[in-house]
């Protein structure tokens, strides 16, 4: 495998995604790959100096906290499924409502978009829908539900947000509603396996189209 030409495509899809990194990047997501090493444990020890494996990934190889390049690498002969940085898909998890109307009302908002070469997917969780503040009372976001993922194509007019498309949704097998309120953990497990399961498809070779 040319772990070199994949870690030039990684600091490329970087560096495109707005991250402020050094070429030094480069060699760490190699050494990685390389060494079986996942990329968190790799820390460059100064200009001059090699890569040691010490500590944690330096913040900078991201565009800030939140940014995550999924760039653990599994041994061979290991069946634990991890999202490899030879995959190149980005994770990044953002502040905002990724879909519904009324999603700023909502106390409960995950939106995490997933970049897999040319394809950019938005997985949204909302719920929680405060409608009285004084009276701590609140609605359902649709029938029966308190909480809802939903997975869309990312708007391709949208250059700055990629925020979603809602009018192409995306299909996916696992659980996407919850009837009770007050189940944060529980909306917080069920985007999370949304959100693998999309990974892993992708990673497969699902188009989505």
């Amino acid at each position: 495998m040319d772990y070199n030409s994949i870690a030039h495509k990684v600091y490329k899809d970087l560096k495109d995604g707005g991250a402020e990194i050094g070429n030094y990047a480069i060699m760490i997501i190699e050494k990685s790959l390389s060494e079986s090493v996942p990329a968190e444990t790799l820390v460059r020890q100064g200009d001059s100096q090699p890569m040691q494996t010490a500590g944690q990934l330096p913040e900078q190889i991201f565009d800030d906290k939140t940014k995550i390049l999924m760039a653990a690498k599994t041994k061979k002969k290991t069946t634990k499924k991890v999202v490899g940085v030879d995959a190149l898909v980005m994770r990044t998890e953002r502040g905002w409502a990724g879909h519904f109307i009324c999603g700023h009302r909502c106390l409960f908002r995950r939106n995490t978009l997933l970049e897999y070469k040319n394809i950019k997917i938005v997985v949204s969780t909302v719920g929680m829908m405060l409608m009285d503040y004084n009276a701590n009372k609140y609605d359902t976001i649709g029938p029966n539900r308190n909480y809802e993922t939903m997975a869309f194509h990312v708007d391709k007019n949208d250059k700055k947000y990629h925020d979603a498309d809602v009018s192409r949704q995306i299909s996916f097998e696992s659980e996407w509603a919850i009837a009770e309120q007050f189940k944060d953990n529980e909306a917080n497990k069920m985007h999370e396996d949304v959100v693998v399961e999309i990974t892993e498809n992708l990673k497969a070779g699902a188009k989505y189209a």
